[in-house]
């Protein structure tokens, strides 16, 4: 049976790609996507998703979510990655359905508790939308089967800073609270998804196998493949949303490391993921102690994961 999905989501390039996975994979239901912000402004990435949708002829809802952090000012989105219009600055006709009229984390408790039990939140951007969600109804998180956050750095660099990844530094506050939350907790980051990279031939194939989907993926990609070749000096990029995707069907390509988690969320390492595996000997003082187990990925089965993007389109 396959597992029902809300994708929270800041379409943006590789959003694309994991979007397109989801629909891909039997194992997976798509109820709906919640848009937030990030990649892009949320009124720039709701039309995304649902233009993304309309490429993929497929007709769930798209629920529009925060417009900025739950307590930091706004800040720019990063064109140099996405472009200006978050798919690679290729022209897209508007999309013909609109979103619609109630928030995302108003969805989210909704679902939850149409569903208790059986959804798994694969949040591919900034938390803030779980965070909403969590200060509507603070029982969703019992509801909710499991959340995948694609975010954070672990034992690695981050990508926006020394100290961050870029969904969390994003909103430190909304991730903290959504990690301490209670619900089951993956947190997919730069230790796996900077293993897990993809070449412009794979789009190549791609447009050859799906020629309408291959298209508009091999299309928009190619600016995020030139970001890429400028900063990193790869030819190719990583693919950190469909790695989410991945591991919310297949934990067992993914090895994790477990325990108490906290965000920095101010400072110098805002966005800073901490990870403490035992919190029962420390000071009864220390912001750790009695806070939920979460998993972090740091191994990842790379080639478990190529295949699956050979095999399900």
């Amino acid at each position: 049976m396959a597992t029902k999905f809300i994708i929270d989501t800041d379409p943006g390039i590789d959003d694309a790609l994991a979007i397109a996975c989801a629909f891909a994979d039997p194992q997976i239901e798509v109820l709906a996507l919640t848009s937030v912000f990030g990649n892009a402004s949320v009124t720039q990435t709701t039309e995304n998703a649902l233009r993304i949708l309309e490429v993929l002829e497929q007709d769930v809802p798209v629920y529009p979510g925060a417009h900025r952090p739950l307590t930091m000012p706004a800040k720019d989105f990063p064109a140099f990655v996405h472009g200006e219009n978050g798919l690679g600055n290729i022209p897209q006709p508007k999309a013909k359905r609109q979103p619609e009229p109630i928030s995302a984390a108003q969805y989210i408790v909704n679902a939850a508790n149409q569903y208790p039990g059986e959804i798994t939140i694969v949040a591919l951007g900034p938390l803030t939308n779980l965070a909403l969600a969590v200060a509507l109804d603070p029982t969703v998180a019992q509801k909710i089967k499991r959340v995948v956050s694609m975010g954070g750095n672990l034992h690695v660099p981050g990508n926006v800073s020394a100290a961050a990844e870029a969904n969390i530094y994003c909103d430190p506050d909304s991730a903290d609270q959504v990690y301490n939350a209670g619900w089951p907790v993956s947190v997919v980051g730069l230790d796996v998804t900077h293993q897990v990279t993809t070449t412009i031939e794979y789009f190549e194939q791609l447009e050859k196998k799906q020629p309408i989907v291959g298209k508009f993926l091999h299309q928009i990609t190619r600016f995020y493949m030139d970001f890429y070749q400028d900063c990193y000096q790869i030819d190719g990029c990583h693919i950190h949303d469909s790695s989410a995707i991945a591991c919310a069907t297949h934990p067992e390509w993914f090895g994790m490391e477990s325990g108490q988690l906290r965000v920095v969320c101010d400072g110098e390492c805002k966005g800073k993921l901490l990870l403490h595996k035992d919190a029962g000997y420390i000071h009864k003082f220390n912001p750790w102690l009695e806070k939920p187990e979460v998993d972090v990925a740091v191994t990842v089965d790379v080639k478990a994961i190529s295949n699956w993007l050979d095999t399900i389109f």
